[in-house]
């Protein structure tokens, strides 16, 4: 005995959850806030902050751990943060795209 069993038609999959959003600033943004911490404490726990060989200079010196810090405070925090936000647009644009596309 056979059955025919109809093919459903293809239909687009529209994600209407939070899943792909959290990937995206997870990835762009808790993982490198965690792994600079993770940084700063290791850096901080083996190395202390160069020493002024001359005592007449007025030597300014910072914590390794500091220095990280304070340049990824600068440099790659303000990245991440666009980068996360580029990630969520192009996610919010692509899932308008193919709502508009589904029958």
């Amino acid at each position: 005995m056979k059955f025919d069993v109809p093919v459903p038609p293809e239909r687009i999959r529209i994600s209407t959850g939070l899943k792909p959003y959290l990937w995206a600033l997870g990835l762009t943004w808790a993982l490198p806030a965690v792994l600079v911490l993770v940084g700063w404490v290791v850096l901080s726990l083996t190395t202390d902050a160069p020493t002024c060989q001359d005592s007449t200079m007025n030597c300014i010196s910072i914590e390794p751990a500091n220095g990280m810090l304070m340049l990824a405070l600068v440099f790659l925090m303000p990245v991440c943060a666009v980068a996360g936000l580029l990630a969520v647009t192009v996610i919010a644009v692509r899932k308008a795209a193919r709502r508009r596309q589904a029958p």
